[in-house]
């Protein structure tokens, strides 16, 4: 996470890719997904959920005088013929409302 100006608003966008060798981690990342089956190729997913998924109790990341989060659904989308997973949404300040 680097700081933009539209960390201020929480409209910051990340993409991360990851290699994934073998479905059975999908398998244990997405619960619900069967693996077997019909293969998905994306799926959205609650901020806090997503952070629930990938055992932290909050994603964040600090820059200068503030720290960054996650700020909106997560999308996650499988490649198979890659077998690449990215994951992609918005960071930024927590905006009070």
């Amino acid at each position: 996470m680097t700081r933009t100006a539209s960390c201020k608003t929480g409209r910051a966008r990340f993409t991360q890719d990851f290699v994934v060798t073998s479905p059975a981690v999908l398998a244990a990342l997405f619960a619900e997904v069967d693996t077997s089956g019909k293969a998905w190729k994306m799926k959205k997913i609650g901020s806090e959920d997503f952070q629930d998924r990938v055992g932290k109790e909050t994603v964040e990341g600090s820059v200068r005088y503030d720290t960054l989060y996650i700020t909106s659904d997560v999308t996650c989308r499988w490649v198979e013929g890659e077998g690449v997973l990215k994951i992609s949404g918005c960071y930024g300040k927590v905006v009070e409302r």
